[in-house]
């Protein structure tokens, strides 16, 4: 098991002040008022941004970032790996396309159709096949689980 984010690549590293708790892993947009927070739109677009483990003080990918801290993310280029989250009720085999689950987690992508069709809703690629359909009790949060990941 990885013991950090960034696994393959290198992501343009960026700081901001979290809105509300975020795990290293965490698929993460800006909220209204300019800060952090898990991407909260379900299928909806997805820039490939990350938070990283704060390394520089010692923290670990096992030590979330409480509302209000300084949260190291990454910009993730395609080609990079990371060490992501599989959302709750997931089964997934290497190469599966995955979008937001909207709770910072990632998902099978769906097909989308109709008048609202998100065109960056892929973020990733599964890097490893992944049964999380019973939920990882010793997840971050959601009862997610942790997966290696390739940034469309």
């Amino acid at each position: 098991m990885p013991n950090t984010i960034v696994l393959k690549g290198h992501p343009l590293r960026k700081e901001a002040q979290a809105d509300a708790e975020l795990w290293p892993g965490d698929l993460i947009e800006f909220s209204a008022n300019e800060q952090l927070v898990e991407h909260a739109n379900a299928g909806q677009n997805a820039l490939p941004s990350f938070a990283i483990e704060m390394e520089l003080i010692g923290s670990g990918i096992a030590d979330s970032y409480i509302s209000g801290a300084t949260v190291l993310y990454g910009v993730f280029r395609p080609g990079d790996e990371v060490y992501g989250l599989l959302a709750s009720g997931q089964n997934v085999s290497k190469g599966a396309f995955l979008e937001s689950a909207g709770n910072g987690a990632l998902q099978t992508y769906t097909n989308q159709s109709g008048a609202n069709v998100y065109t960056a809703a892929i973020v990733a690629v599964a890097n490893e096949d992944k049964n999380n359909s019973a939920g990882d009790a010793d997840g971050p949060h959601d009862n997610a689980t942790r997966i290696t990941l390739e940034v469309i």
